[in-house]
């Protein structure tokens, strides 16, 4: 089932709803008690609004800003910057809007997206981890998402490096939709090293974004882009985590808004588990062992997985000696020579046979491990 929404069905957002976040002092929350307390956007900008929203302290700032018009201006102005750029939007009122955030409080007003959107499929997932994670870290990423391919699932991150640059690849790679979600305005990508990334996204996903292209970079949209991360998904896999840092911060937003999370444990003497270690021993989190775990969060049936009878033979006895020590788990080309007693040059030449049989598979950091 394509869960794309064609271009042509979404209608861009009024300049009055675009307007209404470009005043000062008012966030989502309130931009919505204004609308409910006026009737609609455009009601807000009145100037029977302003002359009711002056006769109390919190609105006279607002009131102020709406008899200058300077939130209008603005409004006008990025209307045309969208077109200039292909940026596209869409408000919380569009029957388009990502469903699931209409269930948070403070979910955006106006959601700016390039691509193609797939934040309504049936079901979302989204992974979160470190920077810097370890090789292990980079190969349980992609080997969820592998599993998880039969449920069709979009595949959220936030489009930073480390495991979100993993989730990403990885879903581009096995072809389901994946989204970006970033602390930026859309006209440019950060880091500019994921550019050609991001574009390969546009073509079975999106890159999203609340932030208008007037807006300077702070370390304080970073948690606000996480409440997002956290909004449109149906669970939440935290894959590697210090004690501290933004992914904490996501599962904390995503146990708030009542989102399944699950998270990866590992040794308590590993710095790199110490966050999901934390969020399982608090009960904010459950673990994630195997791909079921996932299925039971989505609340999928779980898949009747049939493997096909493994075909590959060996070409000769090198091969099957390093096919069968990577059946223990993954490694290097090193300590497979160190392990199968061979010359490193020979182990290597081996590898690259193996690769070319489709047998094996080279992970970053120069670790192997089987198809």
């Amino acid at each position: 089932m394509d869960c794309f929404i064609a271009m042509s069905h979404f209608e861009p957002p009024s300049v009055f709803t675009i307007a209404l976040t470009m005043l000062h002092g008012v966030g989502p929350i309130r931009a919505k008690q204004l609308i409910q307390l006026f009737g609609t956007p455009e009601s807000i900008f009145s100037p029977g609004a302003a002359r009711i929203l002056a006769k109390y302290p919190y609105g006279k700032n607002i009131a102020t800003q709406i008899q200058q018009g300077e939130a209008l201006r603005k409004a006008e102005q990025e209307l045309g910057f969208m077109t200039k750029h292909d940026i596209h939007a869409v408000s919380f009122e569009s029957k388009h809007y990502p469903q699931r955030l209409l269930h948070c409080t403070d979910a955006p007003l106006v959601m700016y997206w390039k691509g193609r959107p797939c934040w309504n499929n049936p079901h979302t997932i989204a992974v979160v981890g470190t920077r810097r994670p370890s090789h292990e870290g980079i190969a349980i990423t992609q080997k969820f998402i592998r599993e998880i391919v039969p449920n069709q699932p979009t595949i959220i991150s936030g489009l930073a490096y480390g495991i979100d640059y993993a989730a990403h690849l990885e879903s581009l790679n096995q072809k389901i939709p994946t989204i970006g979600v970033v602390a930026n305005p859309l006209h440019f990508i950060y880091p500019r090293q994921h550019t050609k990334l991001a574009e390969s996204m546009l073509e079975n996903g999106a890159i999203i974004s609340e932030f208008p292209s007037f807006t300077r970079m702070l370390p304080d949209l970073f948690p606000m882009r996480n409440r997002i991360v956290a909004g449109l998904c149906d669970a939440l896999l935290v894959i590697q985590t210090k004690r501290q840092g933004g992914s904490m911060i996501t599962a904390k937003i995503a146990h708030s808004y009542h989102r399944e999370i699950l998270a990866c444990p590992g040794s308590i003497m590993d710095p790199l588990h110490e966050g999901c270690n934390e969020l399982i021993h608090s009960n904010v989190a459950g673990m994630l062992l195997n791909t079921q775990d996932i299925e039971h969060a989505l609340g999928c049936q779980p898949q009747k997985i049939t493997r096909q009878l493994n075909l590959f033979e060996p070409e000769h006895e090198l091969q099957r000696e390093i096919y069968t020590e990577l059946q223990h788990g993954m490694s290097t080309a090193d300590d497979l020579s160190f392990q199968i007693q061979k010359p490193i040059g020979e182990v290597l030449v081996a590898l690259m046979e193996l690769e070319l049989l489709n047998a094996i598979q080279c992970l970053p950091g120069k670790c192997y491990a089987l198809k």
